[in-house]
């Protein structure tokens, strides 16, 4: 399946942001705040990108188009839980198991956003 550009500048950053997961999961060395940024700007790229989609005036796209964008806040939300707040702050082998949750997310997450991709107008434009 072909993915139009506006899905695949949203699907790629996710992707990314999957594998940089995994590897800081896997390393589990230094600060939260610093191996989480990695994917955080990744899945915040990614969350403009669905955000700026333009689809067409259709009753499902919306459905479908808020349930990807609740997901999203959620994955970002969850790396955000274990950044470091006033007195608090969280090594990689402590954020470890409240993140890698995300990597099991994040496939299906790609799924639903590939999903968005028949309602992307060919053109871009939404009337002509």
């Amino acid at each position: 399946m072909t993915l139009k550009t506006p899905i695949a500048a949203a699907i790629v950053p996710m992707a990314r942001a999957g594998r940089s997961i995994a590897r800081v999961c896997l390393d589990r060395c230094g600060s939260a705040e610093t191996a989480l940024a990695e994917p955080l700007a990744l899945l915040r790229r990614a969350q403009k990108a669905i955000d700026g989609l333009v689809l067409q005036n259709h009753p499902n796209a919306v459905v479908h188009i808020g349930e990807v964008q609740s997901k999203i806040n959620h994955l970002i939300e969850v790396i955000q839980s274990v950044l470091p707040r006033q007195g608090r702050t969280y090594s990689m082998e402590k954020a470890a198991p409240v993140v890698a949750p995300l990597l099991g997310e994040i496939p299906a997450l790609i799924d639903l956003v590939a999903g968005l991709n028949v309602y992307v107008p060919e053109t871009g434009e939404l009337w002509r």
